[in-house]
């Protein structure tokens, strides 16, 4: 997908992994970092960035505080800032604080291409399954 990368924050080495290999199938880069308070430095270093999975939660850290601060920072509208949480109950909470789309753990690898697509057109996904 034209050297796109992505970039992954997740302190779950296995979610980290599986999110890894299905962008690599499907063509993506990544790098996996486990604390959000790195995304701004490494991001620096992804010349093809274009995606930011971020998950929800860590230990002394919020994904929600994170976007908040990105946006506030000026975040590069076309690097789609995606929420990716076992709390799918959080969607409607991850629209309103503005993340570009909302995908729920565990991936379904199905489904998975076409979210990514989407993503990657500028077009949100929302999806908890």
């Amino acid at each position: 997908m034209n050297n796109a990368q992505a970039l992954i924050v997740e302190d779950n080495i296995l979610n980290s992994e599986v999110l890894r290999t299905l962008l690599e199938t499907h063509g993506l880069e990544s790098i996996i970092i486990s604390s959000p308070r790195e995304i701004v430095s490494v991001a620096a270093q992804m010349p093809n960035l274009r995606i930011v999975f971020l998950d929800l939660e860590f230990p002394n850290a919020s994904g929600f505080e994170t976007n908040r601060e990105l946006i506030k920072m000026g975040w590069n509208p076309h690097i789609a800032i995606v929420a990716y949480s076992v709390h799918t109950s959080e969607i409607d909470t991850a629209r309103r604080e503005g993340f570009h789309s909302f995908i729920g753990k565990p991936i379904n690898p199905d489904q998975f291409a076409g979210q990514l697509a989407k993503i990657l057109a500028n077009k949100p996904v929302w999806s908890i399954q």
